[in-house]
């Protein structure tokens, strides 16, 4: 199962990459709560920075200085399997209860960080390693951070025929609420943890926060973790499994899909007896799960929902954002009629759309309500037909302007809805 734990590493990092290096929070800086100029952000510096006192130099890790005389905090961050974590997130809290910094570990499992005035609270956010217990550091202080493996468990996910299924969706949700998602890759492999709360510290809000579910007040629980892992892909009937994970050891499994049960078909009918057309979805969420959830277009006033589990689902047609009727069990195999209170016919919603000078505005793009990624012609024209009465909610994206967020009041059929919106007048597109 190594490949799968390296595309899972691969895309933490992605992750933090897009995270950004650090930065800080708005409110008291780590320097002083109490409000003295905010140091400086900087990246993480390698553990032969820190034994030395300085900051590297190198301009590709150094984002800024530090102001002179900052005291640190810093250390390397360690599993007493896996060596030091090349991947990982740090927050780091105040006594004050304020958020100072979030940091990346550096590419050997190093920090260095600006120290609050007395105490700093190191706290890790990482996919598949714990914080086993509380870290309190003094100003100038460095030390190891040992980090325990979250359970976890590793696999393959295959058809009842026996092949390997790629792409297949796994959510992992244990019994004390803890949550995780994975896919397989393209041997059917896949490889997860489940992450528990990080302790309480001293920056913490006293017993509330461990009230609250922020943190736990107890070691970590050495006993196995009950969880449940549901397994999906398309062609396949959603199929959930029981399992026990290890605290100290990696639990393997093998899941084999249920065959998939007979579709959910039907139609979607107004109350003037007119079916509903292409923009209608219909939505349908296992009674008894609800992570399984599953969609199907309105083709011709009908749909069908495939890849289902025989097991009961509460549908809802859905249309311009809008719910039109619901059904509460419906089971797999079942031919049902969703009938909405409002018609399906409505009426013609005309968009005439003028930049901030005034001119027609070719070009933009219009989401929302009726309109799903519409673009106004040479005109500045753009139009959708049986629209439902009542306050539709829309947004332009024009090139070179800000978003604009515009309602429209749309009046019951038969009368044709004509709308004028104009673009900011700092969104002139004739420049």
């Amino acid at each position: 199962m190594t490949r799968a734990w390296v595309l899972l590493g691969v895309a933490l990092a992605v992750m933090l990459t897009l995270l950004g290096v650090w930065w800080f929070a708005d409110g008291p800086n780590l320097a002083d709560p109490r409000g003295a100029p905010p140091a400086t952000p900087t990246r993480a510096a390698s553990p032969g920075t820190w034994r030395h006192g300085g900051i590297d130099q190198d301009p590709q890790l150094v984002v800024a200085q530090l102001p002179a005389g900052q005291s640190l905090v810093g250390g390397v961050f360690v599993s007493p399997e896996d060596g030091p974590l090349t991947l990982g997130a740090i927050e780091l809290w105040c006594a004050n209860g304020q958020l100072g910094a979030r940091a990346q570990l550096d590419e050997d499992g190093s920090l260095l960080a600006p120290a609050c005035s007395t105490t700093t609270c190191v706290r890790l956010r990482h996919p598949a390693y714990e914080q086993p217990i509380a870290w309190e550091l003094a100003p100038d202080e460095r030390r190891e951070f040992e980090v325990a493996a979250a359970p976890r468990i590793s696999g393959s996910v295959h058809s009842p025929l026996g092949p390997a299924v790629a792409d297949a969706s796994l959510v992992l949700r244990s019994d004390d609420g803890r949550r995780a998602h994975a896919r397989t890759d393209a041997a059917g492999e896949f490889a997860v943890a489940l992450p528990g709360l990080r302790p309480c510290d001293a920056c913490d809000r006293g017993a509330g926060d461990a009230r609250s579910g922020l943190c736990r007040a107890t070691a970590l629980d050495q006993a196995p973790l009950p969880a449940r892992v549901l397994v999906s892909a398309p062609g396949f009937a959603p199929t959930e499994f029981q399992v026990e994970l290890e605290p100290d050891a990696e639990t393997v499994s093998t899941f084999v899909f249920d065959p998939s049960a007979a579709p959910i078909t039907g139609v979607v009918r107004g109350a003037d007896d007119e079916l509903f057309d292409a923009r209608t979805k219909v939505l349908a969420t296992n009674v008894e799960r609800e992570d399984e959830q599953h969609h199907a277009p309105v083709v011709d006033g009908r749909f069908a929902l495939t890849g289902l589990a025989e097991a009961r689902y509460r549908l809802r047609a859905v249309r311009d954002g809008r719910e039109l009727a619901v059904l509460d069990s419906v089971g797999a195999g079942d031919e049902v009629e969703l009938r909405a209170e409002q018609p399906a016919r409505g009426v013609v919603l005309q968009l005439r759309i003028l930049d901030g000078s005034g001119s027609p505005a070719p070009g933009v793009r219009v989401d929302g309500g009726p309109f799903a990624g519409g673009v106004t012609d040479a005109a500045g024209h753009l139009e959708a037909s049986d629209v439902a009465s009542g306050s539709h909610t829309l947004r332009l994206r024009a090139a070179g302007c800000s978003v604009v967020r515009a309602v429209v009041e749309v009046t019951p059929p038969p009368t044709p809805a004509r709308r004028t919106l104009r673009l900011p007048a700092s969104c002139d597109l004739s420049e």
